[in-house]
């Protein structure tokens, strides 16, 4: 199969063909260069709860079951499916590294730069009764720091 990409100012024309079954360094490419970054714009600083990070992860399985031509019907798990394509970690993942990276660079800023500042607000007063909301420390502390660091803070603590 066929398939053509157009250049930003809609000029260039780049044809490049699909082998189904397995996958070309073009697809590869097309992967990490436009759905990746579609899926990660401005990630950083999502509150990633785990309806998003499964639809996240749905849509780039979507991307690789197509390129194999592998249907849901199939009934192949996505073990299966990344251990074909030799893939270690997937977008979800490669989200939770970045927000680690944001955070750093937060914490590096100067008090007065409004992300750091935004970064350390807490709300003044009480909240609303029920269930508080997922915020991105909560998610973050609960979710990519663990994984990276085991559960244990720097400091000497645990989280």
């Amino acid at each position: 199969m066929m398939f053509f990409l157009f250049s930003a100012d809609d000029q260039a024309v780049v044809p490049y063909t699909v082998e189904y079954g397995h996958l070309n360094g073009q697809q590869r490419r097309i992967f990490r260069n436009i759905v990746e970054h579609s899926l990660k714009y401005a990630a950083e600083t999502w509150t990633l709860d785990t309806g998003l990070y499964s639809k996240i992860q749905a849509a780039e399985m979507d991307f690789w079951r197509r390129c194999l031509r592998i249907a849901r019907l199939d009934r192949v798990k996505d073990e299966e499916t990344r251990s074909r394509l030799w893939m270690a970690k997937g977008v979800p993942e490669r989200i939770g590294r970045s927000r680690l990276q944001w955070y750093g660079h937060c914490q590096r800023m100067p008090g007065r730069r409004w992300p750091k500042r935004l970064l350390l607000w807490e709300q003044p007063g009480r909240r609303k009764r029920g269930s508080p909301r997922n915020r991105w420390k909560r998610t973050w502390l609960a979710g990519d720091l663990r994984r990276k660091t085991g559960g244990i803070d720097r400091s000497g603590g645990t989280l």
